[in-house]
């Protein structure tokens, strides 16, 4: 009897240290991967800073090539105008060669194409009025370049106003400028454009490093737009119920960070 008694206590004794020894395991494995996902998300948020360092850099590179062609079409239009400045009478028929290779050049190089999307309107604007500019062009010249380089739909918008205005291209081209801030261009279109982005925007899983960062570069987008002050609507996310749908986006972990940090302010 005393023998069954001690095999019965060395047998407790076991089990409990193996569960002891489970327990252990079960924590150690538990803390190993929460040091993993904070060294994760530690990543990705660097990740995110450089491809938004990197997108500023070739945005800048992109307008720094465009007005490289543009100073080189003039440059070469310049040249061309002082080397045949003592040929009388040639002269204004040179001139207008010159003036014909610099807008040949910067059609074909320094023109993007708009792609419709209302938020990239004004960007893609400025960036047509600058490649076009000092070149001299004539309305009915201008509506030609605009069919060319808009997107489908806003082409058909200027392709009928074109037709409509055949015999007069200076009313035309002022008509399609019109049509396309309506639009494209009103602060309002641009505010629902992004509010819809957001509200699209599918929710976030803790190992969607991707789509963190695509959530990233959206919130940059606009968060530029509301320091222009050319969208006052956008204000209403920096409200509480306006900021509220964007955590609800993002990964648990995430968003008891923000609650953390929350409760500071």
């Amino acid at each position: 009897e005393n023998d069954d008694l001690e095999v019965r206590s060395e047998c407790s004794y076991s089990s409990r240290s193996s569960s002891s020894s489970k327990v252990s395991l079960a924590l150690a494995t538990a803390r190993a991967k929460a040091k993993a996902a904070e060294a994760k998300a530690a990543f990705a948020q660097k990740e995110v800073d450089m491809k938004v360092r990197r997108a500023r850099i070739d945005a800048e590179l992109a307008a720094m090539e465009v007005e490289k062609e543009r100073e080189a079409a003039f440059a070469e239009a310049a040249a061309l105008e002082e080397a045949l400045e003592d040929n009388g009478d040639y002269l204004p028929r040179f001139t207008d060669l010159a003036k014909f290779l610099a807008r040949s050049q910067l059609i074909t190089t320094g023109l993007t194409k708009f792609d419709d999307k209302v938020e990239n309107y004004w960007a893609w604007k400025s960036s047509f009025s600058n490649a076009v500019k000092g070149l001299e062009l004539t309305e009915a010249e201008e509506l030609d370049l605009l069919v060319k380089w808009l997107g489908r739909e806003s082409s058909e918008h200027v392709r009928r106003i074109k037709s409509v205005h055949i015999r007069h291209p200076a009313a035309g081209l002022k008509m399609a400028w019109d049509r396309l801030e309506q639009c494209y261009g009103t602060p309002e279109a641009i505010e629902s454009a992004l509010f819809a982005r957001l509200e699209s925007f599918p929710k976030i899983s803790s190992r969607d490093v991707q789509k963190l960062r695509d959530l990233a570069d959206l919130l940059l987008e606009i968060e530029a737009a509301k320091e222009d002050r050319f969208l006052p609507g956008l204000s209403y996310l920096d409200t509480a119920r306006g900021i509220h749908p964007i955590l609800e986006k993002l990964p648990y972990h995430l968003q008891d960070k923000w609650t953390s940090f929350g409760f500071k302010y």
